[in-house]
């Protein structure tokens, strides 16, 4: 049973250095089952009607730790498609740092956010330390994730930041790292 899901809602591609920006929206769904087959027929059930397979790519998220980057190695052994670590400096070690020692273990996994929170790193902070990761990973590893905070700023009693407070900060970063 599956109970949230992360809906990557728009992606807003740098032109130059590569590295990927998304902006996430959070969907709660509940009760929904998947199952997975390697040799599934033409078409899958989906709790919505039939729908075409497409390619699956695995992705993990982990909490930024000391053994998140021999996580991630595991991870990219095992074939997934990316590694993405929680932007929570109340909760967490620093994501970043994290990112570039996983960097440093790895050859091919994507690595990112998920998701960085605007309100808690001023965006000339995160375009210098992604400018570092995509520098130790290389640039088409690299993916940034943005999002509103919802969660991450109710732990602080604070509301989630405007969707139009996000799209700024993402603009002030594609403009520093440019």
């Amino acid at each position: 049973m599956h109970h949230g899901a992360l809906l990557v809602d728009r992606r807003l591609a740098l032109p130059r250095g590569g590295i990927e920006v998304l902006v996430e929206r959070t969907l709660l769904v509940k009760h929904m089952h998947y199952i997975v087959n390697a040799h599934a027929a033409s078409h899958l059930r989906h709790p919505i009607g039939e729908v075409e397979p497409m390619p699956l790519t695995l992705s993990c998220a982990l909490a930024p730790s000391a053994v998140s980057p021999e996580h991630v190695a595991v991870a990219e052994s095992l074939g997934y498609h990316r590694a993405l670590m929680y932007d929570s400096p109340a909760l967490y070690t620093d994501v970043f740092v994290q990112l570039c020692r996983a960097a440093e273990r790895t050859s091919r996994i994507g690595l990112g956010t998920g998701v960085l929170v605007p309100s808690s790193r001023h965006p000339m902070t995160a375009a210098a330390a992604l400018a570092t990761l995509a520098e130790v990973a290389g640039p088409e590893r690299v993916v940034l994730g943005v999002g509103t905070g919802f969660t991450g700023r109710m732990a602080m009693g604070q509301q989630a930041i405007r969707w139009r407070d996000v799209r700024a900060y993402v603009e002030a970063v594609q403009g520093l790292i440019r």
